[in-house]
C-alpha cells in the first residue's frame, strides 16, 4: 500500500491514472510487491 502511495504522489496521478499506469508497466508492480506475470495473465484473458 505504501508503494502505491509513494508512486502516486511522485508522478501526480489520479486514482485512475495509477491503476492504468500499474497493470502497463512491470516496474510499478515490483515497486509494489505485485507479480510481473500479472500482465500476463490479463491478456490472456481478455
Amino acid at each position: 500500500m505504501a508503494g502505491v502511495a509513494i508512486l502516486k504522489h511522485m508522478h501526480n496521478l489520479s486514482d485512475e491514472g495509477l491503476c492504468e499506469r500499474w497493470l502497463e508497466n512491470p516496474y510499478y508492480q515490483l515497486f509494489c510487491g505485485g507479480a510481473v506475470s500479472v500482465n500476463v495473465v490479463v491478456a490472456w484473458f481478455s
